[in-house]
């Protein structure tokens, strides 16, 4: 299973909806469980497309204690987001909850579980997990627990053995995307290695699943503003072993000016060099688009990456 990272903002709500319309559940089958971690204190985007996950039959989880954006200054609101998507629909949705190695914090997480009645919870570890705890291996323990959810937990053997002890799903959270301090500066790298995880996480290291962030940053930013050169993050199956990310750029470095006409000569690179590839839903309506904005762009990033994970996820049961 593939569980991308996303946080609540609009471009990402729409990559889902796309997604799940055009190619969730059709040719490819159901491979994907979104984690998302709202940003907005308006929520109503973000309880529509969990209803379009649960229409869909998808699986996701939603963070309950975020602290990004809007919730940097404002608690989020469990009670009523809970009332309005729980029905019959607690075998789909997924409660998560960021940890911190803090036993005040620890407490707060144990108690709201409790006080809502919360099941198949999922803990998410990004800054790793003290074992030795007893505060942290009464949390795990919890009967309510069901996945945890671990930074680059591939890389400590030693940490799997320990976490696997307790019987839970365990998915590896793996930074995979080399973001850059501007656009221009992925022209020194324009085709690298995205992932491979998915050839080893499930019958190498025996997880339930592996997440990143698709091509976004792990950092969280606010807002943004026009760059001279308009980047197009794309991944792409580059051998049956390795997943790649190409960066398409343009060329002319007057973004701020003229992003359309930006925007169109990067789009230019797009279909010579997947001339010999398979192109997604995605890269076709990309190409077709006029410039979208900077958000769109990202969706249709996102969601090639969403279809691709799914085809390969797809095509390796068929093979096993």
């Amino acid at each position: 299973m593939y569980l991308p990272f996303l946080r609540g903002k609009i471009f990402e709500f729409k990559a889902i909806k796309e997604f799940i319309e055009e190619s969730y559940g059709h040719e490819y089958g159901r491979h994907i469980m979104p984690i998302i971690e709202p940003v907005k204190k308006d929520t109503s985007a973000l309880i529509n497309c969990s209803k379009a996950m649960v229409h869909a039959k998808m699986p996701f989880a939603i963070i309950l204690n975020p602290k990004l954006g809007d919730y940097q200054r404002n608690e989020f609101d469990i009670f009523s987001f809970l009332n309005e998507i729980l029905d019959d629909n607690e075998k789909l949705f997924t409660p998560a909850f960021n940890v911190i190695p803090d036993e005040t914090h620890i407490n707060v997480v144990i108690n709201t579980i409790s006080e809502h009645k919360l099941q198949n919870v999922m803990l998410i570890f990004m800054s790793g997990v003290d074992v030795e705890s007893d505060k942290v291996q009464q949390l795990i323990q919890g009967r309510s627990v069901a996945y945890l959810a671990v930074s680059d937990i591939g890389q400590s053997r030693t940490l799997q053995r320990k976490l696997k002890k307790y019987n839970k799903n365990i998915v590896t959270i793996e930074d995979k995307f080399k973001a850059q301090k501007s656009n221009y500066e992925y022209r020194h790298n324009l085709d690298e290695l995205f992932t491979d995880t998915f050839n080893y996480y499930k019958q190498d290291d025996h997880f339930f699943g592996f997440s990143d962030f698709t091509t976004l940053t792990k950092e969280y930013r606010e807002g943004g503003v026009l760059p001279p050169v308009v980047a197009i993050h794309l991944t792409y199956q580059r051998n049956p072993e390795e997943v790649f990310v190409h960066h398409f750029l343009s060329q002319s470095r007057r973004g701020r000016d003229n992003i359309r006409a930006e925007y169109k000569e990067a789009c230019e690179l797009i279909d010579p060099f997947f001339a010999d590839k398979e192109k997604t839903t995605a890269i076709s309506q990309l190409k077709q688009s006029e410039y979208p904005g900077l958000g769109a762009i990202k969706k249709y990033s996102i969601k090639n990456h969403l279809e691709l994970m799914n085809r390969i996820l797809h095509q390796q049961e068929d093979t096993i």
